[in-house]
């Protein structure tokens, strides 16, 4: 189990609806494939955004464009990759884990 797979299961516990989206990880290698997309779901809604990964596609992403899908604009960023500067300023609500309040 990866950290991402317990944190999805503590969510998933307390009401939350959870989609787990990868790049590197293929079908079948998640353990709840229901909640797995192969491709990023850009017709989907989100309430916020959870980066547990560092992967170059992520921080190459158009941002701004989900920011449009995610009205929260909450991005809870696990591995501090993305300019907390940045994505305020395309109106993001940043958290930065682990940066100091």
């Amino acid at each position: 189990m990866t950290p991402v797979e317990e944190m999805i299961q503590h969510l998933e516990s307390n009401g939350c609806s959870t989609l787990i989206w990868d790049p590197f990880v293929l079908e079948g290698e998640f353990s709840d494939e229901d909640n797995f997309a192969t491709v990023f779901p850009k017709d989907d809604h989100f309430d916020i955004v959870v980066l547990a990964t560092a992967h170059r596609q992520f921080l190459e992403m158009d941002w701004a464009d989900i920011s449009k899908i995610c009205p929260s604009k909450v991005i809870f960023d696990g591995r501090r990759v993305l300019s907390p500067e940045e994505m305020k300023s395309m109106g993001w609500n940043y958290h930065g884990i682990g940066f100091p309040t």
